[in-house]
Formats: C-alpha cells, sequence, structure tokens
C-alpha cells in the first residue's frame, strides 16, 4: 500500500467494499495468519474478512457465512 495515495486509501477503505460480503486471505504462514486475524479482531472491518492457511477451511468458512445471511 505504500504506492498509494492517502486519499486512494481513505476512499478504498470507505468504498472498496460496497461490492463485497466477506473476505478469506490464504497465507503460508500460521505467524502471519494469527497477526493478521488478531489485527482484524480490534480493527473490526465492515466486512468480514479473515486469513486461513489451507484453502479448504477459507471456503468453508465463505460458505457458512453465505449461509447465515441466507437464515
Amino acid at each position: 500500500m505504500n504506492s498509494f495515495t492517502k486519499e486512494g486509501r481513505d476512499y478504498a477503505n470507505t468504498h472498496g467494499q460496497d461490492f463485497l460480503h466477506a473476505c478469506a486471505v490464504i497465507i503460508n504462514s500460521h505467524i502471519k495468519m494469527y497477526l493478521l486475524n488478531s489485527f482484524l479482531t480490534m480493527k473490526k472491518p465492515i466486512v468480514p474478512l479473515r486469513a486461513f492457511t489451507k484453502q479448504s477451511d477459507a471456503v468453508k468458512w465463505l460458505n457458512d457465512l453465505k449461509e447465515k445471511k441466507k437464515r
């Protein structure tokens, strides 16, 4: 994010999630996954976001959110 202007980051932070329902990030490090998930617990993003080390776990989480939203 160093190459974006502050105005661009602010706009993305405000309007970048307009068409997103949830985001899952695949990370190849358990430490990075823990740090990101800990940070997200404090930041409380507008769109649910969570890091995973396995794609299957990420897809399961996204599908679970989708099912909860249908109810």
